[in-house]
């Protein structure tokens, strides 16, 4: 027997004499920075380490430093106050409490213990501050610039930082990408000069003088972004650029002759040498696939060997000591290998969540990623109190479960694709869907019936639960950015760009004929949804939206939220409602999320919630079955409204008992509404479950201390089969069990 598959929507009974609304808030569950990461390190134990990174949205950045006492195994976030100023690019410790960071605007932090706290240290320079290192407490370097002044620009430091020499000089250099010191004496600074040509320069005095060395590469736009030297002659530099595949340079004199080793056959890359013979470069490339490599050399460079690890994103930063190499990209993503890059393991990850649903009443999927790239799956088993990484899923946009067997997820993108699971998600099978070439959105109606829509007008429609796909004409070479059915043959799909004007298309049967209806303003749509065949929403740019109550025959304008991308719309009856709405990202706007609510089925709208960080974008909102209303977003963004949403109050009166009364209809076909009493005197937590006739709880619709009242809410059973269910209502006083019958 099938169990409910999505969520019992309450719906506020049309001849309520009283409006019921509870207050609440939004909690977060969970949540991190999201952050390119710049640069790992660790002491020589390989124990103790720290990972830094940064984003900015509009000039407003967020700084982010990891830290872990245990390999990696665990990393937790240490708290930097001027994160929203600053952006970190690198990160040097000393000892297990001394250590440095730098960044934008000649920010130099000094901290002495562990992490935890931080002084700001005075540069004298405004530039960029790129790399750190240090040879003991005492004596450090920092490197950096780019693009904003004609020096090499260094600065040195011979008592912990407390007064930094700067030993800048030339006056040919665009920046200085990698420093590294074998001793006090003798180091090297990497990057481009004026020219944007590739340049290694070597100190034989503590930096006070410097000779260009000879690289070997061409002059065209490439930067040397990591030097490391394993004694005075021996050392490795490479490269980033388009313009060559990836040339990890060899030296064997000290950086007096530099040959190219080896080609990574990417565009950027950095490298880290444990020892003369153990080296590891990871690669990214931005043309063609953009898959990560990693190569590992165990004999010098002599021969390396190629891995691929579990990521596609930007990756900027590598460390290889004792037995591991780890890596750090997009995301706050931390790999580590113990096996030289043959296999890798997740340590430390921030998604951008895409898409949220609910199984059952226990099993809640998250989703992010697209068309392979960054895919990440968070999972439940006990109703979202803890959720963890299921690395066996796709991740993706979007996810559905049709069943609690059959469930869907869409990777969106060029040469998107659906997943489908027939057995609860253990095991996922990909289907290629063909055109359209960019997927945008999936629908799925039941297990075998399902559309996907994207670029250029392209909808395609199946039959066999996504095996194979058959094109439609939408009647537009517009982009369709949502598509939404209410049963197997009727639904709309909407979007716009092309010619800047949103549009509507309505079909009747199935997508054979998409007949194109009015919208009430040209603005591009974002957001869809509908309750029923006549009544539903959409939203979009400029933070509008639009509203028909008789299937799409007309469309008129409905209320606006503050911020010009509404990007989410979802009801669960005709007056309450949600919109993830977004403010713009450059010119001053930091690209944060923003949920707003409706009571009045979208004439106004009041906000509810607004994203802490920037780039806090919210993608998703859903109903779980026990009622509370859940979003996601940016920085692994989950959070959950306190109190379930829709139950109402039916009578201005106070009952003077506990009472379930019978259902109505019964038998009923789809839905039926419960009602009940709460007295003045209770004085514990109400919770009425629906359970079928093995006794398998189906449905939590009330989980909460509620008001002396009479309350009803209706039971949406539309995704079970005909048979006897039991529904109960229990209190600290009080129990009751009835019987309804659903027949279909």
């Amino acid at each position: 027997m099938k169990s409910l598959t999505t969520f019992i929507t309450i719906i506020i009974i049309l001849f309520s004499l009283k409006g019921f609304s509870q207050s609440g808030q939004w909690n977060s569950i969970r949540t991190t920075p999201s952050v390119s990461m710049n640069d790992i390190y660790f002491l020589s134990d390989g124990i103790n380490g720290w990972a830094v990174g940064y984003t900015s949205s509009s000039g407003l950045g967020i700084s982010a430093i990891f830290k872990t006492t245990n390999s990696g195994n665990n990393w937790i976030l240490v708290q930097f106050p001027y994160s929203q100023t600053y952006t970190i690019r690198s990160v040097f410790f000393t000892d297990v409490n001394t250590g440095w960071i730098c960044g934008s605007n000649g920010s130099i932090f000094k901290t002495t213990n562990s992490g935890i706290n931080w002084t700001m240290q005075s540069s004298n320079t405004s530039r960029l501050l790129a790399r750190v290192f240090f040879l003991n407490s005492n004596t450090g370097y920092i490197a950096g610039g780019w693009s904003d002044g004609s020096s090499y620009l260094l600065l040195k430091t011979t008592d912990g930082g407390n007064v930094w020499q700067n030993l800048s000089f030339g006056t040919d250099a665009f920046s200085v990408e990698s420093l590294f010191f074998i001793d006090e004496n003798t180091g090297w600074i990497g990057g481009r000069d004026n020219q944007l040509n590739p340049y290694i320069q070597k100190t034989e005095n503590g930096g006070l003088n410097w000779s260009r060395q000879t690289t070997g590469l061409p002059n065209t736009n490439i930067g040397i972004v990591s030097i490391d030297f394993v004694n005075a002659n021996t050392g490795w530099a490479s490269v980033s650029s388009i313009n060559i595949t990836g040339n990890v340079l060899f030296t064997t004199d000290g950086g007096n002759t530099w040959s190219t080793q080896y080609q990574t056959g990417e565009h950027y890359n950095y490298l880290s040498a444990k020892d003369a013979n153990n080296i590891a470069v990871v690669g990214k490339s931005v043309l063609g696939s953009g898959a990560e490599k990693v190569c590992v050399s165990t004999n010098g460079g002599t021969s390396w060997n190629v891995y691929v690890p579990p990521i596609n994103a930007y990756t900027n930063a590598i460390y290889y000591i004792s037995n591991y190499i780890w890596i750090g990209s997009d995301y706050s993503q931390i790999l580590r290998s113990s096996n030289t890059g043959a296999n890798w393991v997740f340590q430390n990850q921030a998604p951008l969540w895409k898409d949220i649903e609910w199984q059952s009443s226990q099993n809640g999927w998250i989703v992010a990623g697209y068309n392979g790239t960054s895919n990440f799956t968070l999972r439940t088993t006990n109703g979202g109190i803890d959720w963890f990484y299921d690395f066996n899923s796709p991740g993706g946009t979007k996810i559905m479960f049709k069943s609690q067997n059959t469930g869907f997820i869409l990777w969106d993108g060029n040469g998107g694709s659906v997943w489908r699971t027939t057995n609860g998600g253990l095991n996922w099978t990909k289907f290629n869907v063909g055109a359209p070439a960019w997927a945008a959105d999936m629908f799925f109606i039941n297990e075998n019936t399902g559309w996907v829509c994207g670029g250029s007008g392209g909808i395609r429609y199946t039959t066999n639960g996504g095996v194979s796909w058959i094109s439609q004409s939408s009647g537009t070479t517009q982009y369709i950015d949502r598509i939404f059915f209410v049963s197997p043959t009727e639904g709309w799909a909407a979007g716009g760009y092309g010619s800047g004007n949103g549009f509507i298309r309505y079909t009747s049967n199935a997508g054979t004929n998409w007949i194109a209806q009015t919208p009430a303003t040209n603005m591009h749509i974002q957001g869809m949804y509908f309750i029923n065949n006549q009544t539903g929403w959409v939203c979009g740019v400029n933070g509008g939206t639009a509203k028909t109550t008789n299937g799409g025959l007309n469309w008129i304008v409905a209320g606006s939220i503050s911020h010009p991308y509404a990007e989410y719309i979802y009801f669960i009856n005709k007056d309450t409602g949600w919109i993830i709405g977004r403010n713009q990202t450059g010119g001053g706007q930091d690209g944060k999320g923003y949920i707003y609510r409706t009571n009045d089925g979208g004439n106004t709208w009041n906000l509810t919630y607004t994203a802490e960080l920037p780039n806090g974008a919210m993608t998703s909102l859903k109903v779980d079955p026990q009622n509370y209303l859940w979003a996601v977003g940016n920085h692994d963004n989950v959070i959950k409204y306190s109190n379930p949403i829709g139950i109402k109050q039916i009578t201005s009166n106070t009952p003077d008992k506990f009472e379930l009364y019978q259902n109505y209809p019964n038998p009923f076909n789809s839905s039926t509404i419960i009602r009940f009493s709460i007295p003045a005197n209770n004085k514990g937590i109400v919770t009425l479950k629906v359970y079928d006739i093995q006794g398998k709880e189906i449905a939590i619709l009330i989980n909460e201390k509620l008001a002396a009242n009479t309350y009803e809410i209706n039971f949406d059973a539309r995704n079970l089969t005909s048979g006897i269910y039991f529904y109960k209502l229990t209190t600290e006083e009080y129990s009751d069990i009835k019987k309804m019958v659903l027949i279909k």
